[in-house]
């Protein structure tokens, strides 16, 4: 299973469907350094604030960190999380 899919899994287990939107960026790292050419290595989550109301950013990243870890060791490159209002 990619990782891409085992992210939406794991985000959809801890917030629920709907609380997040998740995008593939592995297209914008092609050549750089940590780039392994499978396309799926880099991604981007837009998380719902009231998923996470009461942590701030920081720990909103550290919380992401701690969940995907294991994706990390298997050769996940990167992960960035911005807070939103709305997904959509």
């Amino acid at each position: 299973m990619s990782f891409h899919a085992r992210i939406e899994k794991r985000l959809t287990e801890k917030f629920g469907k709907g609380a997040f939107t998740l995008k593939n960026k592995s297209h914008l790292h092609e050549g750089h350094a940590g780039h392994d050419g499978s396309g799926d290595s880099h991604f981007l989550i837009f998380l719902d604030k009231n998923a996470v109301q009461n942590l701030s950013r920081i720990e909103c990243h550290r919380m992401i960190n701690v969940l995907l870890d294991d994706f990390y060791k298997e050769g996940l490159h990167s992960v960035s999380l911005r807070l939103v209002d709305d997904v959509q």
